[in-house]
Formats: structure tokens, C-alpha cells, sequence
């Protein structure tokens, strides 16, 4: 499924990975395509390739993704991990080395298969938001997977397995934390201030 051809072009560009988790309606995506304008990055939105993926006829994965998607459960590592792998080699061919994995890491498994196979995370960026914000969010937006069993099970998901992750983070000193209730201009100022300081340390 990912090939030792395409883990060693990433291991070339020496890529540094930046992971931003959040629970569903946090405003990851939005927060992601606003600090990305302002650097030359790769921004990489696990759920919308994913769903990418979902919806193309001819995908290999269609099936197995839409099915865990629809229960607001995880697709297989081996499944996103392929494909986030091919996004971040094509995205390396052009001499990025710089890449934010919009809601990813998930759950530890994925974790350390990713550090495994790819490379480890520098950082992970959590934004914090109440869980009835959050479902105000989804409620508003409209999208296939936003209904009500769907949102009941990333929420629990999401308290029971990306925390972990977001444990494993602090306790590596490599975990920041954004107050995602704010104003969205708010909480992008913070993002760039915390982007910025992890760009200019890379190496």
C-alpha cells in the first residue's frame, strides 16, 4: 500500500510535520486554510481527502471509508496512511518540506505508525473547544457526515482516543494549546504566532 520509494523522496526533503487536532467543529479547517496563506507549506486535511477518497468512484478505499465515516469511526492507518504518504510526496517533488496534517494525529496507533513509517511529529496543536460549541458548529454546516449519531460518535471518539494523543504530546513537550472559542481573526493571530515560532526553528 505505501512504498519504500515514496518514504525515502519524504525522508530526502527532511520533512517537518506539524499536527492540528481538535474535536469535530472546532474549527480546524477553517484555522489551517488561514495560517497557510501566509507560509509555503503543504496543508494537508486528513477528513478532506478522505472524503476525497469516499466519493471517488473508482477508489480502492470508497467503501471502507464511507462505511467508518458514517459510524464516526476511524478509517484503517494503513488506508489514511497511504494516502496521506502520497499527498506529502507530491508535495515534496516541488521542494516543500514544511506540512500541517490538518486532524491528525487521531488516536495513538496512528501516532506511531505515522512516526514509524514517515517521520516524527515535531508539534501538535490542539484547539480546545466546549463540546456545545462545537456541535452548534456542525449542526450549521451541513455536511454529508454531520448528522446526529455521526456527531455523537466523533465526540466520543474524539474525548476517548485523540486525547491520549494529546496526553502523549504534553508529556513530550511538544504540544501547544489554542483557545479555539475565541473570534476566528483572534485564534488565527495565535495560530501564526505559534506557526511562526515552530517555522523558524526547523531544521
Amino acid at each position: 500500500m505505501q512504498t519504500s520509494e515514496g518514504c525515502s523522496s519524504l525522508a530526502q526533503v527532511k520533512p517537518v510535520v506539524i499536527g492540528v487536532v481538535g474535536g469535530p467543529g472546532s474549527g480546524k479547517g477553517t484555522q489551517c486554510e488561514m495560517l497557510c496563506q501566509g507560509f509555503r507549506v503543504s496543508h494537508i486535511s486528513v477528513g478532506d481527502v478522505l472524503r476525497a477518497e469516499a466519493a471517488d468512484q473508482d477508489s480502492p478505499y470508497r467503501g471502507t471509508i464511507r462505511k467508518n465515516m458514517l459510524a464516526g469511526t476511524f478509517a484503517p492507518k494503513e488506508v489514511s496512511m497511504a494516502i496521506i504518504q502520497s499527498h506529502m510526496k507530491k508535495a515534496s517533488e516541488t521542494g516543500i518540506n514544511l506540512f500541517v496534517l490538518d486532524g491528525f494525529p487521531r488516536h495513538l496507533e496512528q501516532l506511531h505508525y505515522f512516526e514509524s513509517v514517515i517521520t516524527p511529529l515535531r508539534t501538535v496543536i490542539l484547539l480546545q473547544c466546549s463540546e456545545a460549541v462545537m456541535v452548534d458548529r456542525l449542526c450549521s454546516r451541513g455536511r454529508f457526515d454531520d448528522n446526529a449519531e455521526s456527531i455523537r460518535g466523533r465526540l466520543a471518539t474524539f474525548h476517548t482516543t485523540t486525547s491520549q494523543v494529546v496526553d502523549l504530546m504534553h508529556q513530550r513537550g511538544n504540544l501547544v494549546v489554542v483557545d479555539a472559542e475565541q473570534p476566528v481573526e483572534t485564534v488565527s493571530r495565535l495560530m501564526v504566532e505559534v506557526f511562526s515560532d515552530i517555522a523558524e526553528r526547523r531544521v
